[in-house]
């Protein structure tokens, strides 16, 4: 009912762990509509595989709209941290980096709600044909098994 396109409503209405249940439940009825949906999702993760002149748009409209980046890049990777930070000036990384210690402890759901927030505008900005986004850059998870050290 609805299609593809509701169904991706649904999913961005549902935080990460529950999108990535029903997509792993849909890999198992319908591999090729699970990677296709899979495809069509942005996840705040995935900021690192934006190029710098696509972050630097986000982070204009992210400001414009009054989004805490601080709040968004509170306990998350250094890996995403420092992808944000490489496009700022260094009186802004600066800026960022005391806003994101003067926060303080804050609740998980505030940030994951903040970082919701970035994921909508950077799907608006897609939608809309601003940005581009290059989704052969994401990294495949692949499960590891880690040998037993010899002794």
């Amino acid at each position: 009912v609805g299609g593809e396109d509701y169904l991706l409503t649904l999913l961005d209405q549902v935080d990460r762990e529950t999108q990535e249940n029903l997509l792993k439940s849909l890999e198992s009825t319908n591999p090729a509509l699970a990677t296709k949906l899979r495809n069509c999702l942005f996840f705040f993760e995935d900021i690192v595989i934006l190029d710098r002149a696509v972050i630097q748009k986000v982070i204009r409209e992210v400001q414009r709209q009054g989004i805490s980046l601080a709040l968004a890049l509170k306990n998350t990777s250094e890996e995403i941290k420092s992808k944000i930070m490489d496009v700022l000036t260094e009186g802004a990384r600066a800026m960022l980096a005391e806003q994101i210690d003067l926060l303080g402890e804050v609740s998980e759901k505030r940030i994951l709600d903040e970082q919701k927030m970035v994921v909508n505008v950077i799907r608006q900005l897609e939608k809309s044909g601003d940005i581009i986004i290059d989704r052969t850059k994401r990294k495949t998870v692949i499960d590891q098994t880690i040998e037993p050290e010899e002794v």
